[in-house]
C-alpha cells in the first residue's frame, strides 16, 4: 500500500493531483474496529517485470482489514500489467472477470 512519499513520486510522474495525502493506507487505518458483518476482497496490480518480488498491496490491505474485524471473501489477488501505465497482460481481464464472478457467488452464499 502506498505511502505519502510514493504517492508524491507518482504525482511528479503525471498522476492526478489530490491523491498525495490520503490513500488506501490512511483510509483503512480510519476503519472502525470490532466485529463486522460486511465482507471484503482485495486486489492489486503488479508490473510483470516485478512479478516475483515479495510483497503485495492486496495482502497488506487484507491483513489491515482483518485487524479491524473484517472477514475476507477470497484470498488477495494480483493482476499483472505490462508497465506502469499498462496495459493489462493478455488474459488478465478474463482472470479478473472470473475472480469477480467467484466473489459474487461467495457473497450469495454468505447471504443465504
Amino acid at each position: 500500500m502506498s505511502r505519502e512519499n510514493t504517492r508524491a513520486d507518482a504525482i511528479s510522474k503525471g498522476a492526478h493531483e489530490g491523491e498525495r495525502e490520503f490513500g488506501l493506507r490512511e483510509w483503512m487505518s480510519a476503519l472502525p474496529s470490532g466485529e463486522h458483518t460486511e465482507k471484503m476482497a482485495t486486489f492489486d496490480t503488479k508490473i510483470t517485470s516485478m512479478r516475483h518480488l515479495p510483497g503485495s498491496a492486496a495482502k497488506s490491505a487484507a491483513k489491515a482489514a482483518h485487524r479491524h474485524g473484517y472477514e475476507s471473501l477470497s484470498k488477495a489477488e494480483s493482476f499483472y500489467v505490462e508497465d506502469v501505465e499498462g496495459p493489462l497482460l493478455d488474459g488478465e481481464i478474463d482472470r479478473a472477470r472470473a475472480w469477480g464472478r467467484q466473489l459474487a457467488v461467495s457473497m450469495t452464499k454468505t447471504v443465504s
